[in-house]
Formats: structure tokens, C-alpha cells, sequence
């Protein structure tokens, strides 16, 4: 209401703008209004688990004050010029406004065919800016689901509709996206950010929305943390997290999940208290708003709970991985990768504590759930192959720890993955190898030498190189 009074006044009262922005506004309105409707729908017939996602669902809305910046509201009007198309373009775009609420509450399926659907439809009409909004909905919905080839050409050319219709926040969302899907979904940091770096060059032209930012610095940030660039990670999460608090205030979700990213950098980088700080805070603020049922509340935990595990404290690393799995029939799916996590990271808490025949099907459910959630391919899989292989060998069962490791290496060569890594699965492979044919090492040792020649000196490299020295004689 209040943005709605101020653009009218905007024209009537203070005489500021014309009746063409006056338009613009007001269609820019009838479009928050029709999200909110969808969104709406979309709840009234909720189950259990999609009402948990009540709250992100309405904090993640375009909000209404964005319409008072005339170049957002031309960015969300984008009526056609040809009358015959006036009527298609709106039914595609409640079709949209559906395919996003169905998103918002979690029902990533239902929302990806509605999306094909409709950008299919944007293409056969030939409408620039509704094949723009389409295509940043599907690409976007692609990567959720894993599909990273198709979601990063959807946000290509979502960007390139988006540049020719004049959309620059369609423009600026769907190069966000590709950071996200490019950069740390397919492991393509360059190029992500490449993709960063236009979406950064167009921020200027969306500052009504505050939230675009600080998802991109996230975005880069997640970058940074998978090339291990820690420092760098640690600054653009700390600029996200000032531009979100600075806009939307201490307590929104996106504030929180900010926060809770920073802290897994300031974990990595082994500042703990620092960590156990922020983990406090989120925990606070997501209890409070999401409830403790809520699949990001069992987000903060697992990543509590190796905090704790890093820290020493095993006990309490394994009651928060615990608490993690019990809402796997409830808040959680069965593909959530975050059950994945807490799978394999009790595994390496059971493994400490000298117990590896429980961690092996804690590490096969992890398996199972990011196969199903990534595909069999993704780098995660590769390192629950790894973790699995490990535990074979420490189990004295060499054919089982072969076929894992073997997969393991597969598939994180495939993936690129640092040297360090691949060398962790070729000393494990060397050592499943011994266990094999204990009378003929020959292979076994290659692949020790392989695997130190990989890595820097240190403790890892000390091990293999002792292992060597017991086996490979003076």
C-alpha cells in the first residue's frame, strides 16, 4: 500500500513524473500482486512439509518497493507491442508466476515441468522478454535439480533475452544464477566468475533490490571456498552479509544464511570462536523464524556439528548429525544433500571413534542420496567413494575397497578435483592393493609414489612416505 500511494502521488500530487512511468508503476504493481496471489494458491492446499516453507517463501517475493524505481518497473511491465500477443503473454506469464510459487514452496519437480512448459511457449510467441523471465525460471530450476549443461545454456541465453529486451534485472539475475551454476556447481571457477563479473557490471541499474548483490558476492564466495581461496571467500561473504543486514535487517532468512555461510569459511580457516559466534546467532534467528524442523535449521546443525567435529568433540559432533537424520521422514526428502552430509559425516565420527563397519551405511546412504540428488557423477559422490574405500580397507576387505576406490578416482579426475584429493584415493588404493596381493606390492607402491609425488609436504605426505619406506625396502 505504501508504494502503491507513493507512485500515485508521484503524479497526481507532487506532478514528478508522467502518466506513461505512472503505467509502468502501476503495471509493476499488478505483477507483485499476481506473484503474491500464486503464491498464495500454492499454500492454501500445503502439506506439512511445504508450509515449513511458508516464511522464506514470502520473504523471497519481489518486494513492492522495488516498483518505485521506473527502470525496475519497466523491467517487470514488458507488455507486448502487438496486440494479438497482449492475452498469450498474460496467461504465460500466470503460468510463471505458479512455476516461481511452486519453487518458493519447495516443489522443485512440479515447478521445473511448468517452466519448460511455459519458456516453450515464449519461444513459439516469439516474446523477448517473457522468453527471458522463462528462461532464468528454467535455467534456475536446472541447476536445483542438477542439470548443469542445460541450466547454464537456459541462463546463457536468459541473459542474452534479457539484454535485448531491456529486462536488466532479468539480465543481472540470470548471469547471478550462472556464477552460481557455472562457477561452483560445475566447478568452472573462471568462467564463474567471468559470469560474476557481468552480473556486477548491471547492479547499478537494479539497486532496488539490495538482495542481487548480496546473492552474488554469495555466489562468488562459494566460488572462492571450492578453489580454496579462503581469504578471498571470507571477504565476499562478510560484503554480503553487510549488504543483506544493512537492507532487509538482523533477522531475515537470507541475513541468517549469509551469516552461517561466513561462518563455515571462518570454520575452514580455523578461527573457531569466530565460527561458534555466528553458528549461535543463526541458530538463534532460524529456531525463532523456521522452527527447528525447517530443512535450513538441519543445514546450520550439520555444519555445527563439524565445527565440533574439527574442534575435537565428537560426542557432540555425533548427537548434531543424529539430530540431523531424524528429519529425514519429516522437514527433510530423501534426497536432500544435506542428509547426505550428516551421512557421511557421522561416518568419519564413527571411523574416529574405531568403529568403521557402523560408518559403512552411513556412508552407502550417502551415496545414494547425492547420486539421486547430483547424479552418480558429481565430485561428492567421488568423495563418499573415497570415504567408502577407506573404510574397506581399515575392514581388511580389499575387493570391496578396489571397486569404491577405483569409482572414487574416476570420477574425481573427471570432476578436477585438487591434486591433494586425488592423491588421498591412490594412497588408499595402495594400500587396498597390499591388502590384495600382499606377496606382489609392485602396484601397490606405484601408486604410494603417485600420491606423494602429488602433495606438499606435511603430515599426509609423511604417512605415505613412511607406509612407502615399511614396503618398498632401502
Amino acid at each position: 500500500m505504501a508504494a502503491y500511494s507513493e507512485i500515485c502521488a508521484a503524479t497526481h500530487v507532487r506532478g514528478e513524473q508522467s502518466s506513461e512511468a505512472l503505467d509502468h508503476r502501476m503495471r509493476c504493481l499488478e505483477r507483485r500482486r499476481d506473484e503474491l496471489a500464486a503464491l498464495l494458491a500454492v499454500f492454501a492446499d500445503a502439506d506439512e512439509r511445504t508450509v515449513l516453507h511458508a516464511l522464506e517463501a514470502s520473504e523471497a517475493l519481489t518486494p513492492a518497493a522495488a516498483c518505485v524505481d521506473l527502470d525496475a518497473a519497466r523491467d517487470a511491465h514488458g507488455e507486448p507491442d502487438e496486440p494479438r500477443l497482449r492475452e498469450p503473454v498474460a496467461r504465460l506469464r500466470a503460468d510463471l508466476d505458479r512455476a516461481r510459487a511452486l519453487r518458493l514452496a519447495g516443489h522443485y519437480d512440479d515447478a521445473l515441468a511448468l517452466a519448460r512448459v511455459a519458456h516453450d511457449e515464449a519461444v513459439r510467441l516469439g516474446h523477448v522478454p517473457a522468453r527471458a523471465e522463462t528462461g532464468l525460471l528454467l535455467g534456475s530450476l536446472l541447476g536445483l535439480r542438477g542439470g548443469v549443461d542445460e541450466a547454464t545454456a537456459a541462463l546463457e541465453q536468459a541473459f542474452l533475452d534479457g539484454l535485448a529486451g531491456d529486462q536488466a534485472e532479468v539480465a543481472a539475475w540470470a548471469a547471478i544464477s550462472a556464477a552460481h551454476v557455472v562457477g561452483f556447481l560445475a566447478h568452472r571457477g573462471a568462467e564463474g566468475r567471468r559470469w560474476g563479473a557481468l552480473a556486477e557490471a548491471l547492479l547499478p541499474r537494479i539497486d532496488g533490490d539490495p538482495r542481487a548483490a548480496a546473492s552474488l558476492y554469495a555466489n562468488l564466495g562459494n566460488i572462492a571456498v571450492a578453489e580454496g581461496a579462503l581469504d578471498e571467500a571470507r571477504a565476499r561473504f562478510e560484503a554480503a552479509l553487510d549488504i543483506a543486514e544493512s537492507s532487509l535487517g538482523r533477522d531475515h532468512v537470507l541475513v541468517a544464511n549469509t551469516a552461517a555461510n561466513l561462518a563455515a569459511v571462518l570454520r575452514r580457516s580455523g578461527d573457531y570462536p569466530g565460527a561458534l559466534a555466528l553458528y549461535a546467532r543463526v541458530r538463534e534467528t532460524l529456531a525463532a523464524r523456521l522452527g527447528t524442523s525447517h530443512p535450513g535449521f538441519a543445514t546450520l546443525v550439520n555444519n555445527h556439528g563439524a565445527l565440533l567435529q574439527v574442534m575435537g568433540d565428537l560426542e557432540g559432533a555425533a548427537r548434531s548429525y543424529r539430530e540431523v537424520l531424524a528429519l529425514a521422514d519429516g522437514a527433510l526428502s530423501p534426497t536432500s544433500p544435506t542428509l547426505g552430509h550428516a551421512h557421511n559425516n557421522l561416518a568419519e565420527v564413527l571411523l574416529a571413534r574405531g568403529d568403521p563397519a557402523a560408518a559403512v551405511p552411513h556412508v552407502r546412504a550417502a551415496i545414494d542420496t547425492w547420486s539421486a540428488a547430483h547424479g552418480p557423477r558429481h565430485p561428492l559422490v567421488g568423495q563418499a567413494q573415497l570415504a567408502l574405500g577407506r573404510l574397506h580397507v581399515e575392514l581388511a576387505e580389499p575387493d570391496a575397497a578396489l571397486q569404491a576406490l577405483q569409482t572414487a578416482l574416476e570420477l574425481l579426475r573427471d570432476a578436477g578435483a585438487a591434486p591433494a584429493t586425488i592423491a588421498a584415493a591412490q594412497f588408499e588404493l595402495a594400500r587396498a592393493l597390499a591388502l590384495a596381493h600382499p606377496d606382489d606390492l609392485g602396484e601397490a607402491i606405484a601408486a604410494a609414489q603417485a600420491a606423494a609425488a602429488a602433495l606438499d609436504p606435511g603430515e599426509t605426505r609423511d604417512a605415505v612416505l613412511a607406509w612407502l619406506s615399511q614396503r618398498a625396502g632401502p
